[in-house]
């Protein structure tokens, strides 16, 4: 019987471990006649991206866009959800811009966590082992990984618990008047950079210096390419600022091996330093309502000249 109800909740709404997602992706579908573009990552974009100054700044390409953005959304549960959006005949976009992730490690307590194994698949099991195979990752990183993203895997199929809440939720109240987005008029005391900025430019500039590319990942990221043109979409993966030193090292040279036209980056602090400020920031991760004008602005604003 249980096996009954669990198959009945992953058919019906395959999202069911994303309660935040899963509330904003059916308002974006009820909605879709009004929007043609789509923002797709983590709390970073949530916090970070504005839709309707996105769209003013974009007049000339008639953009219509929505924050699909939520809290830890990251590499592989991004591309179970994109994968969802490929297959659904009925949305046509004419953008999606998505944040480019490394593949994240899973913490022990977070392997009973509905969201870290609700998009789990034989498909996406076999992704994180030849991610992680073809990653310049110690062995013994390498084994603890794909241990950990089996016992994620595992949980999905042998716990119960999670069959019993469905609720559909959200932490954030005014995203339906953002068009998705959740913005925040606090600011980090003090005056300067959240980190001293030598700590943020050495990451990148390591980052930069680095020679490595997962070529698995890469090809990954070119299928995606492929299978969004041929839906009429362009997809574009971009870089947000404030990433660790390990998701710098992971993705900074990946973007540059995407083709220009979908790959944009707002992420060096030597170019962009006022997105480091304290006064732009509502905590070490995450910008506040300016900083997000300010880098909804930049990110606009290289869109349009890499046409």
């Amino acid at each position: 019987m249980l096996l009954v109800q669990g198959t009945f909740l992953w058919v019906n709404n395959p999202y069911w471990g994303r309660s935040d997602y899963t509330v904003k992706f059916d308002y974006f579908k009820e909605n879709q006649a009004n929007f043609n573009t789509i923002f797709l990552g983590s709390s970073r974009l949530q916090v970070g991206v504005i839709p309707t100054l996105f769209d003013s700044i974009s007049t000339d390409k008639n953009i219509r866009s929505f924050n699909l953005g939520v809290s830890q959304l990251l590499n592989p549960e991004i591309y179970f959800l994109y994968d969802h959006i490929l297959a659904d005949e009925s949305i046509e976009l004419d953008y999606v811009f998505m944040e480019l992730t490394a593949l994240h490690s899973m913490p022990i307590d977070h392997i009973r966590k509905k969201n870290s194994f609700y998009w789990h698949n034989l498909k996406y099991l076999k992704y994180t082992a030849t991610y992680l195979m073809h990653s310049d990752a110690s062995y013994t990183k390498k084994i603890g990984l794909t241990g950990m993203y089996l016992a994620s895997y595992l949980n999905k199929y042998l716990t119960v618990d999670h069959l019993f809440d469905n609720n559909k939720k959200t932490d954030c109240s005014d995203w339906k008047a953002e068009n998705g987005s959740c913005l925040y008029d606090v600011q980090m005391k003090g005056d300067g950079f959240v980190k001293s900025k030598s700590e943020w430019s050495d990451a990148y500039q390591y980052a930069d210096s680095q020679e490595f590319i997962n070529e698995f990942y890469l090809e990954k990221l070119q299928q995606l390419i492929e299978l969004s043109k041929a839906k009429g979409t362009r997809l574009i993966f971009f870089i947000p600022p404030r990433l660790s030193r390990l998701e710098y090292k992971e993705v900074v040279n990946m973007g540059k091996a995407l083709p220009a036209e979908n790959f944009l980056s707002v992420t060096n602090i030597e170019q962009y330093p006022q997105l480091y400020l304290l006064e732009h920031s509502r905590d070490v991760g995450h910008l506040n309502r300016e900083g997000a004008a300010l880098f909804t602005k930049i990110l606009a604003e290289q869109f349009l000249n890499s046409n």
